[in-house]
């Protein structure tokens, strides 16, 4: 779980100082920039929770494991929604800088999640 977390962390340090570059050079506005900012924290606490959630669930019995994992996607799926309308709704972020820079890495992160899941999963398949 490490080496996961690390290319997070050096994807998340990539993209922003690209930001911040980009910001500084006046490329991009402040709202935008907030926007990402908002948009790479909301990731990173949905992946953050995948991550553990699966850890949790990985030596229950297959009908749990199952359980838990589906249940916690759709819930997540559910907090994403309405955290996202919140921050469009009431803070007023950049729509377009928000939805961007969220789906670019939610889909990034999401491959990892999955590579993450399907290597577990090919261990734990191997010790039985």
């Amino acid at each position: 779980m490490r080496k996961i977390f690390s290319i997070i962390g050096i994807l998340y340090i990539v993209v922003y100082v690209t930001l911040m570059v980009l910001f500084n050079n006046e490329v991009i506005t402040l709202h935008f920039f907030l926007a990402s900012i908002y948009a790479g924290v909301l990731n990173l606490i949905n992946s953050s929770i995948a991550f553990f959630s699966f850890e949790f669930s990985s030596e229950k019995s297959n009908q749990k494991f199952l359980l838990l994992n589906l249940g916690n996607m759709v819930v997540r799926m559910m907090l994403i929604l309405i955290t996202i309308v919140l921050l469009i709704v009431f803070i007023k972020v950049d729509m377009v800088g928000f939805l961007l820079i969220f789906f670019s890495i939610y889909f990034i992160l999401l491959a990892l999640e999955v590579y993450y899941f399907n290597l577990k999963v090919k261990i734990r398949t191997k010790k039985e």
